[in-house]
């Protein structure tokens, strides 16, 4: 009996197992052809995939012209197996990987085909000198931003040939913004000469200065000095450090050390005459040695923040910067033998707080080969030091840029200064013209023009002309300067020549 009821079981258990089977057999079909279904729908999307793959491609290549197409190959066609995008119209983006080897934290935007939001795009190790470049959607209404670099150590924008020059502006910087954690290393170094002495508009011969204003003087003399500037060199060591606090706030520091050298004649006039000595030529004109003072200069504090970013009308960037006198205005010179505190143009430093505004436009064309700019600069010398400051001034700023190879860029700039003479006077300076010390003994000075707080400050136009090259985050470059116009305020050495050279890195 026992044996019966299994076979029943047995029997019942398989019926079942086939009207089981029977019965899920269309579902099981269903699925199948559903699966094959969205194998189809991914086959699909995956086609439309690489279809924008290849038009962000060439739009890159638009995006990035000649100029840069070198610097910019981005390897899109190497994508690994991580591309996904998201479904649809676009409307959500996932990340996209280029490149074998990776370097994590570097990532840029990329806007979707529909424009709606972007993702982020990591570019491989093998990448060329860091180019950042606007890749623009499907619907060409958004542009995002696409990162490549060595190693991917640093994002650089579209332009930065430019804006990122080692020497540009001299001791004046063109100020521009960075990205966000950037940072750069800059080290120039600028040697400037002044050569004749100049009145306003007029040069003067030495001829002209002589020393009237001792007693028993038998003829007036147009210039009244004794010592008689010839020519001044000064040669300014600048270390800058810039940093990247957000994509559009940049903060820098700039310490300097500087040396001055000028060389003088000397013109005692009838003063061996005075002393009982026999008499002789009223102008006695000889050489004299040198001054020479040297050591650290001011301090330079800014904070530029770009107020305006435009891709077809330029940025604006406005500056607040901060002079802090560290370089010392108490240098001492020796002149016929005498001890003196050194005249203001030898001394190392303002003495005062200065503050600096600056606003400062830029326009980059849409091949990227031409940047053209203007800067506004002042100088407001808040305090007094001793008794004097200098004058306030302003200087107006204006360039052109021409990126003649990938790396290699030449540019020309022209500046406008207008200065106000010292205000005040240092009672120890002074007393290089009239006697201090010893009042019984007029022989106790040396009258020289930079002496006098009025001899400073005027209207100067230069033009300048300079190259420089990038070579992956490192840049080298050279910038000559000449004046076009002067009108200096009284007696003066006038400027003939400078020249800048700079290397900077940056990561």
């Amino acid at each position: 009996m026992t044996g019966t009821v299994e076979r029943l079981n047995k029997r019942n258990l398989f019926i079942v197992g086939t009207a089981a089977a029977l019965a899920l057999a269309p579902c099981a079909a269903a699925e199948e052809a559903s699966s094959a279904g969205e194998l189809n729908a991914l086959r699909s999307e995956n086609a439309q995939l690489r279809n924008r793959l290849a038009e962000m491609e060439r739009k890159l290549a638009q995006a990035t012209g000649p100029s840069n197409q070198s610097k910019s190959r981005y390897s899109l066609k190497k994508l690994n197996s991580g591309y996904s995008n998201g479904a649809g119209a676009g409307k959500t983006s996932s990340a996209m990987t280029c490149g074998a080897t990776m370097h994590a934290g570097r990532t840029a935007r990329v806007q979707n085909a529909g424009g709606k939001t972007s993702g982020a795009m990591t570019c491989g190790a093998n990448m060329q000198a860091g180019q950042t470049t606007g890749v623009q959607n499907a619907g060409g209404k958004t542009s995002g931003e696409m990162t490549c670099g060595a190693n991917m150590m640093y994002r650089m924008p579209r332009g930065s040939l430019f804006y990122y020059n080692p020497v540009f502006g001299g001791t004046e910087d063109m100020f521009h913004t960075h990205p966000e954690g950037m940072w750069m290393f800059n080290v120039k170094w600028m040697h400037s000469e002044k050569d004749g002495l100049q009145f306003g508009r007029s040069p003067v011969g030495a001829a002209e200065v002589g020393p009237s204003v001792l007693p028993g003087a038998p003829f007036p003399a147009k210039y009244p000095y004794m010592m008689i500037p010839t020519r001044m060199t000064m040669d300014m060591l600048m270390f800058m450090m810039m940093y990247g606090v957000t994509d559009r706030l940049t903060v820098n520091g700039m310490v300097n050390y500087q040396g001055m050298d000028m060389a003088m004649l000397q013109d005692v006039g009838n003063a061996p005459t005075m002393m009982g000595m026999p008499p002789g030529p009223y102008h006695q004109i000889s050489g004299a040695p040198p001054m020479v003072t040297g050591g650290l200069g001011d301090t330079q504090l800014y904070a530029s923040y770009k107020a305006y970013d435009d891709a077809t009308y330029g940025n604006v960037v406005a500056t607040l910067g901060l002079s802090v006198p560290t370089g010392d205005t108490r240098q001492q010179i020796s002149m016929m033998g005498f001890g003196f505190r050194a005249p203001y143009d030898m001394q190392l430093g303002s003495g005062t707080v200065d503050f600096k505004p600056a606003l400062t436009y830029s326009w980059l064309s849409e091949d990227a080969k031409w940047n053209l700019g203007a800067q506004v600069l002042g100088t407001i010398h808040m305090n007094t030091s001793d008794g004097w400051a200098y004058g306030n001034g302003y200087k107006l700023s204006a360039w052109a840029q021409h990126a003649i190879t990938d790396a290699a860029s030449i540019w020309v700039r022209t500046t406008y200064s207008d200065t106000a003479p010292i205000r005040g006077a240092d009672t120890a300076i002074s007393c290089i013209n009239f006697p201090c010390y010893y009042a019984a003994n007029p022989m106790q000075v040396a009258p020289m023009p930079d002496a006098d707080p009025h001899n400073y400050g005027g209207q100067i136009l230069n033009f300048y002309g300079g190259a420089a090259y990038q070579y992956h985050a490192m840049s080298l470059g050279v910038e000559v300067g000449l004046p076009a116009y002067q009108n200096l305020n009284g007696l003066q050495l006038r400027n003939h020549w400078q020249v800048t050279t700079g290397i900077q890195a940056m990561y």
